[in-house]
């Protein structure tokens, strides 16, 4: 993908990273629709909107029957995300409708190299067969953008973080957040801390 926005550039340049996107988006008649799942499921930093952060998984206050009420003043947190099935759609490679967030129930992200962040609505909703399960074996099989190898990880209200392989097997993870450099990074468990449990 030609324009994946680097977690540790600065803000004004993600921004306009997004901000092309959408320019681009627009240009091909692509957009968000009716989807609003990114307002529920992610969490936002309301800096400089307010002081309080929506948590993951709960209602935007500012949501509305058109999207967001404060769209023009959003907080920066929402200003430079970009929602991976909506930036596919610039791609031959798309993701398929059905896999749009509000019907999946699930926000997916990516970050500069290739680590991909499935946020669920649902804890365990993956595991059934279905439209979501199908996209994580997309996304993890690498039959994307991506040229190395894809890592997913599964983003779970409980916490308990689960890397997704292509085989559709998962590996708990005991360490997901994102470093100082900016990147997600992870950790599962190693063979010598398996055998031990």
């Amino acid at each position: 993908m030609d324009s994946l926005i680097a977690l540790d550039a600065p803000d004004d340049v993600k921004r306009a990273k997004v901000d092309e996107l959408h320019r681009r988006l627009k240009a091909k008649g692509r957009g968000c629709g009716t989807c609003q799942a990114c307002c529920t499921i992610m969490r936002v930093d309301m800096e400089p909107v307010g002081p309080i952060h929506k948590p993951e998984r709960t209602r935007c206050g500012h949501q509305c029957s058109a999207g967001c009420k404060i769209y023009d003043t959003k907080p920066e947190s929402c200003s430079v995300f970009m929602c991976l099935w909506l930036a596919m759609e610039l791609f031959e490679d798309r993701m398929l409708k059905e896999w749009r967030p509000d019907r999946v129930g699930a926000v997916v992200d990516v970050n500069e190299v290739g680590t991909i962040t499935v946020h669920l609505k649902h804890e365990n909703r993956w595991m059934k067969q279905g439209p979501l399960r199908d996209m994580l074996l997309w996304l993890a099989q690498g039959r994307s953008m991506f040229d190395q190898n894809v890592f997913v990880v599964l983003d779970r209200p409980s916490g308990n973080h689960l890397l997704f392989k292509g085989n559709g097997q998962t590996q708990e993870l005991i360490a997901c957040g994102v470093g100082e450099d900016g990147l997600k990074v992870f950790r599962t468990l190693t063979e010598e801390e398996m055998n031990e449990r």
